[in-house]
């Protein structure tokens, strides 16, 4: 369905507002957009994220917060499903959706909260990223298979990165094993995290051990040759004196 001329002068403006990265004028227009057209998928999703996204900054993505974005996706890819558009027009619309939601993930994990916060953020992200994937999947299948496996690996880092905290919760390895194998049918170069073998928590502890293990003999080795520089400079130093 074609815009009115009204939806359209929005619709310029609130573009030319993200374009100049503007997005307290973008929520705005957006948002006079989706009440001239409330079936207008690009209005009510850059709407309510960029608003989502002002709250977001300041006290992180919390339950409230997730929940209204998870909302507004599936409220969005319901409508896309929908519009009386081209497959290809629905795709670049399906861009401009995925552009705003790597940038929304990268600008709040700017935001380092600590102890729970970053834990309950971090997971949150990944929630809301495996759900973009689920549904760009469903809408756009093998046509999307490189951003899908780009949120699913978004989920596994968020929350595997997040369980060896002491203020992590209990994950579902299993779930995470899914996912991988999921992302490994999209992405034949992809390295998973956790093996099938084993407990996933035991890998990733022994992972992390095995890590943190090679850091220190590389920190021992670095002090080791600075000593040994030193000591060599010193003696040179001595027998140029005699």
């Amino acid at each position: 369905m074609k815009r009115s001329e009204q939806a359209e002068k929005f619709a310029s403006l609130a573009a030319k507002a993200k374009e100049d990265k503007d997005y307290s004028s973008a929520a705005k227009y957006y948002g006079l957009l989706s009440m001239e057209d409330p079936f207008d998928s690009e209005a009510v999703f850059f709407d309510a994220f960029y608003r989502a996204a002002e709250r977001g900054r300041e006290t992180s993505i919390g339950l409230d917060v997730k929940t209204e974005l998870s909302d507004v996706i599936d409220k969005t890819f319901r409508l896309l499903t929908k519009e009386e558009v081209t497959a290809e027009e629905k795709w670049e619309k399906a861009e401009e959706i995925i552009d705003c939601f790597q940038w929304f993930c990268a600008e709040e994990k700017e935001n380092e909260f600590e102890g729970k916060n970053r834990v309950q953020q971090l997971r949150n992200i990944g929630d809301l990223s495996k759900q973009m994937a689920d549904r760009l999947d469903s809408l756009f299948p093998g046509k999307a298979n490189k951003i899908v496996a780009r949120f699913l690996k978004e989920y596994v880092d968020d929350y595997l990165d997040t369980a060896t905290s002491a203020e992590g919760a209990e994950i579902d390895f299993g779930a995470i094993r899914q996912m991988e194998n999921w992302i490994a049918t999209l992405d034949y170069q992809y390295k998973k995290r956790v093996a099938e073998n084993e407990s996933g928590k035991e890998y990733l502890l022994n992972q992390t051990a095995f890590d943190n293990g090679q850091r220190e003999r590389r920190v021992s080795w670095y002090a080791l040759i600075i000593f040994a520089a030193i000591a060599a400079v010193a003696i040179i130093a001595g027998l140029c004196g005699r």
